[in-house]
């Protein structure tokens, strides 16, 4: 094993972009209020240290992660696993969808009635088309009945 990294992160604080980023996803044990990567306990130094040499030899960070919350319990974790955060959000996304969709079928239900209302307190009967077609062709028709001849 090299010392000269290690000895680095020892001296200057310096982690590597994979230690960085799994001392970012865990809390302190002493206070679970900050994470690793800024705390500046006496025992978050020491897992600093201890996630650096892990990595160091080549042990995956997901492996060192599990080994942690093992030691310390998930609370250690800052940030949940994604197993339920994907299952809600899926679920939350099912019932926006479900309620837009009640809502559109409340709002076409009530303007239809509206629109019923307003047509019987106006008197005006509801037409499709073919009766100004038919009043039109009746007229057509009559036309040439009512001419004189001149």
């Amino acid at each position: 094993m090299n010392a000269a990294p290690l000895l680095v992160v020892l001296l200057l604080g310096a982690t590597e972009p994979g230690a960085r980023a799994l001392e970012a996803r865990l809390y302190a044990p002493c206070c679970y209020q900050q994470t690793l990567d800024v705390h500046e306990s006496e025992l978050a130094r020491s897992l600093r240290t201890e996630i650096a040499k892990r990595l160091q030899v080549g042990e995956a960070a997901s492996s060192i992660e599990e080994d942690l919350v093992v030691r310390y319990g998930a609370k250690i974790r800052a940030t949940p696993s994604e197993a339920p955060l994907s299952s809600i959000g899926g679920l939350v996304v099912v019932a926006f969808v479900l309620a837009a969709l009640a809502g559109l079928f409340v709002l076409f239900g009530w303007v239809r009635k509206r629109g019923q209302e307003a047509a019987v307190a106006t008197g005006v009967k509801e037409t499709d088309g073919l009766d100004a077609r038919l009043d039109d062709e009746l007229a057509d028709l009559d036309e040439p009945a009512h001419k004189s001849p001149q």
